[in-house]
């Protein structure tokens, strides 16, 4: 493999661990308010659990655009250094 495609492997495959990891943590982020609520305030449990599904969807969308993007990239890249 040549070094440059060997470096935009590398650079494809860091963006898709780091979008793994944020999005982890963007989940834990966003969860953790809505859990306290939903602790404390027992009559908002079924709010709270639409308002997490709305999450997960949103979540889920944006990195999965950022995934798509990248593979994109990652197959023009893949075209143009042969």
């Amino acid at each position: 493999m040549s070094a440059p495609k060997n470096f935009a492997t590398r650079i494809h495959d860091v963006v898709d661990d780091v979008t793994t990891r944020v999005e982890g943590l963007h989940r834990s982020v966003a969860d953790y308010p809505l859990g306290v609520l939903g602790g404390t305030i027992t009559p908002l449990e079924q709010a709270l659990d639409q308002v997490r599904g709305a999450q997960a969807l949103s979540i889920a969308a944006v990195y999965e655009l950022i995934r798509t993007v990248n593979g994109r990239v990652r197959r023009l890249t893949a075209s143009v250094s042969r």
